[in-house]
């Protein structure tokens, strides 16, 4: 029901847009003339003022065209202050290398981005505080407690807003989700009923901003996982393959293998199911060769200690 859904607050640093470079960019690149990007949408004329910055395009065009150019709406909200296409998709790529964990190819990337960029302009100060301490703190360089005020500094809850309800009540941008994640991270070994509930509220705040904003999130299957992790850490068995079953449904092939892991591990400390926790090794081992050769490894370590030594399925 509307009346139940709150309104989202979102700072105008979070709502960043390039609407009509990117439109542009990429019609040109999938060599489509501005008759072509816009039949049974609008306009020739009207596409070609959208790309020229002379009109908004409405809610309908905006997701008409976005779907005809098969784009990601994480193209037009940005983390870094930029209007170089070419920044923005490096930004992409570091995030892609950020989730398989390359952390020495993300530094690079890092460090690319960080010379060619504004960092004068706040919203990238904050971006590179935050990415350079994360990659920092996952190569060991970074003491945890250090990591855990970077957070709290970026968040706006150095006195633990955190645990109060109005905190939750801004936009969840997925710039946000990504931090969120990482603070509640820094809790989970030794105070994991916190990242318990770090983790819970993101998953609430997104799954009513969907119902408002109708906007899918990729950091909600990660938020998921990190979840498992720690009612897998707390003991609570039944709720995390409750949980973990849902992420065994996912399409992310980067994800699907920590899933797959972690029912393995739980057929075999629920049930002592040891060939079943062999299988869903092996299968996540499977998974992970393809879309997240790092995680392979872990995989590749737990099925040796079952006696595993032949990973083909």
């Amino acid at each position: 029901d509307k009346k139940d859904i709150p309104n989202f607050k979102i700072k105008s640093r979070e709502a960043r847009y390039l609407v009509n470079e990117v439109f542009q960019f990429r019609r040109q690149e999938l060599n489509l003339s501005q008759e072509e990007a816009s039949e049974g949408i609008c306009t020739p004329e009207t596409l070609s003022r959208i790309e020229n910055g002379k009109r908004t395009p409405s809610i309908k065009n905006f997701k008409a065209l976005r779907r005809k150019l098969d784009l990601d709406i994480g193209y037009f909200n940005r983390s870094i202050d930029t209007t170089d296409f070419l920044l923005l998709e490096k930004k992409r790529e570091l995030d892609r290398f950020l989730e398989i964990e390359e952390w020495d190819e993300a530094e690079g990337i890092i460090e690319q981005l960080e010379q060619a960029i504004d960092i004068s302009e706040p919203v990238n100060q904050e971006t590179f505080l935050f990415l350079k301490s994360y990659v920092r703190y996952y190569q060991g360089r970074m003491a945890v407690s250090e990591f855990k005020q970077i957070c709290e500094k970026l968040l706006d809850c150095q006195k633990e807003e955190w645990r109060q309800e109005k905190y939750w009540s801004h936009f969840m941008t997925e710039e946000r989700i990504i931090r969120l994640n990482a603070f509640a991270l820094c809790f989970i070994e030794e105070q994991p009923e916190d990242a318990n509930y770090i983790f819970r509220k993101i998953m609430e705040t997104i799954h009513v901003q969907r119902k408002k904003q109708n906007t899918q999130y990729h950091f909600y299957e990660l938020t998921l996982y990190n979840l498992v992790r720690c009612l897998f850490i707390q003991g609570q068995l039944e709720a995390c393959n409750q949980l973990n079953e849902r992420g065994m449904k996912s399409r992310n092939g980067r994800l699907l293998p920590r899933f797959m892991l972690m029912k393995a591990r739980l057929k075999l400390k629920m049930e002592g199911d040891l060939d079943s926790s062999k299988y869903y090794g092996k299968l996540a081992y499977w998974w992970s060769n393809m879309y997240f050769p790092k995680y392979a490894d872990i995989i590749t370590s737990f099925c040796h200690d079952l006696g595993v030594n032949d990973m083909s399925i």
